[in-house]
């Protein structure tokens, strides 16, 4: 039987050394915290937000809606004469909503025969006094071919008797007045647009037959 080993001593100087290491570990830190340029900041913790600031910022003005429409020009060329067997409609203000089937297209401004065009023709007094415009904004199968923010004037008659009408036109182009040009008549059924290559739908021609005018 081997005689028992006494370790005492072994334990105690493990001890010591592991002291000093953590001595010096402390100390190297002490140091390091103190030599400039070397701190160490620690930033403080915001507390939590628990609510929104009062008073609540003040809500900003609502701003009124835009005109639909913008004011007829001042100047006009004479309005068509009223067709035969018409009768004028001078107190007769509502506009006329027209509906009208596409039947030629010439070029390509997104629509095709059999199409649907639907607008209403609106009577605008012109700020002379000496009559009225009328302004549309023609829409076929989604897209307008005729009209625009500050377009869509055009000189007008529009009548009563038989049925409620209207006939006119605007000769001029994009090149010419910034949008496509336009002719109607509600007793012959025939709506007709057309523009030039500087248009935004390029050169083209519609065609279109009034089915109805109410």
């Amino acid at each position: 039987m081997e005689p028992k080993r006494d370790n005492t001593w072994l334990i105690v100087g493990f001890g010591v050394g592991c002291g000093f290491v953590m001595l010096a570990c402390c100390c190297l830190f002490g140091i390091l915290l103190y030599v400039p340029g070397n701190q160490i900041s620690i930033a403080p913790i915001s507390p939590p937000i628990t609510g929104y600031p009062s008073p609540y910022p003040p809500t900003p003005p609502s701003l009124p809606p835009p005109t639909a429409l913008p004011p007829p020009p001042i100047s006009a060329p004479p309005s068509p004469p009223l067709p035969p067997g018409t009768s004028d409609a001078p107190d007769d203000r509502a506009p006329r909503a027209v509906r009208a089937t596409i039947t030629t297209v010439t070029g390509s401004p997104g629509v095709s025969v059999g199409q649907t065009c639907e607008f209403n023709v609106e009577r605008r007094d012109r700020e002379d006094g000496s009559g009225f415009w009328c302004n549309a904004q023609i829409v076929c199968a989604g897209h307008l071919l005729y009209g625009g923010p500050t377009a869509g004037f055009f000189p007008c008659a529009l009548f009563t008797a038989p049925t409620r009408g209207v006939v006119g036109s605007d000769p001029n182009t994009t090149a010419q007045d910034g949008d496509a040009a336009m002719s109607i008549d509600s007793q012959a059924g025939t709506l007709e647009i057309w523009d030039d290559a500087q248009g935004p739908n390029g050169e083209h021609r519609v065609v279109a037959h009034i089915d109805a005018i109410e």
